[in-house]
């Protein structure tokens, strides 16, 4: 499967490994899995999404605005979670910035941020669930 999902540091975390190619359909099915609970989506304090290693992302503007959709939706459950992404070569990092501007423009409240460097995603979310939870996490 193009994108494989984790739940870290007791369900506090939800980590998106894409492999391959990964397309905005399987981006949207793979949200569908992680919203589907509303006692998980509770629980969840921030999402890592690793595009790092992937070959391809091929996903349309209106997918990106249904993603950011399912977002909007999410946050009812994870009010102000922190997301980041990795995302090395330059098509893959301008896509997720254009959702991080999508999901900023519907108002949600998640402290977001792209990176190229998934050591630096890491770092940062370790940083931002530290400054709003005052959690350490492991990530594992």
């Amino acid at each position: 499967m193009p994108i494989d999902i984790r739940y870290l540091d007791n369900g506090i975390g939800v980590l998106y490994i894409g492999q391959g190619i990964v397309t905005g359909d399987e981006i949207i099915k793979s949200n569908r899995n992680i919203f589907s609970s509303k006692e998980r989506m509770e629980k969840l304090k921030y999402g890592f999404i690793d595009y790092s290693n992937i070959t391809q992302l091929s996903v349309s503007n209106s997918e990106i605005e249904i993603i950011a959709s399912q977002d909007k939706k999410a946050s009812e459950y994870i009010p102000d979670a922190v997301v980041a992404v990795a995302a090395k070569r330059d098509f893959e990092f301008g896509l997720n910035r254009m959702w991080e501007i999508v999901v900023e423009n519907t108002g949600l409240q998640w402290k977001t941020m792209i990176f190229r460097e998934r050591d630096a995603t890491v770092k940062w979310i370790k940083q931002k669930v530290k400054e709003k939870y005052n959690i350490d996490l492991t990530m594992a």
